[in-house]
């Protein structure tokens, strides 16, 4: 109702870089993880208002075979739902198998340089898109430069705020939505 348009990963990358113009009321829509919920109740909502949307995938966590949906479970997209929903979710990485924790620290933050180079490379060789969230928004100078040696050309936090060209292309902020937010919030969020 209020005029907008969703962007995909690589429209916000150009728009950073300075080499493409988007409409003021440009969204990116993200989510993390990769759970099953996001194909059951996101994508009805987003495919029909003709919308797109981006999914950090922990790529280890891909099911090799889609089950029925259980919503008093946490479950991860298969494959074939992947690819089914493609029409409306594109599919980036939040690590292959690193979405832990160690004493309270991220495993980006915690783990040898060599596993983490190794863990990194399989998420970007599985999923083949070169855009990057951090788990629990943790990271620091080497993993960013792991993360540039590697390939991937834009990298998200969940320290909140906007975008704008000249950002940090590791260091992007997003917005969080959480269950709770009433719409008068949201809305606050969207101005």
């Amino acid at each position: 109702e209020e005029g907008y348009k969703t962007i995909s990963l690589e429209e916000l990358r150009l728009f950073l870089s300075n080499e493409m113009q988007l409409p003021r009321k440009s969204i990116l829509i993200t989510f993390d993880d990769g759970y099953k919920s996001n194909v059951q109740y996101a994508y009805p909502i987003l495919k029909k208002y003709n919308f797109k949307a981006a999914i950090f995938i922990v790529s280890s966590m891909i099911c090799e075979e889609t089950s029925e949906f259980d919503p008093k479970m946490i479950q991860f997209i298969s494959w074939e739902e992947m690819e089914e929903h493609s029409d409306v979710f594109e599919y980036a990485c939040h690590t292959h198998n690193f979405h832990r924790l160690e004493n309270g620290k991220s495993y980006l933050v915690t783990k040898p340089r060599e596993e983490l180079m190794n863990d990194l490379r399989m998420n970007l060789e599985t999923m083949k898109n070169p855009y990057f969230a951090y788990p629990y928004s943790e990271y620091n100078s080497e993993t960013i430069k792991i993360l540039k040696e590697l390939g991937f050309i834009m990298a998200f936090s969940t320290i909140s705020g906007d975008v704008r060209p000249g950002d940090n292309m590791f260091t992007l902020k997003r917005r969080s939505i959480r269950p709770d937010m009433d719409i008068e919030k949201f809305k606050k969020i969207l101005r």
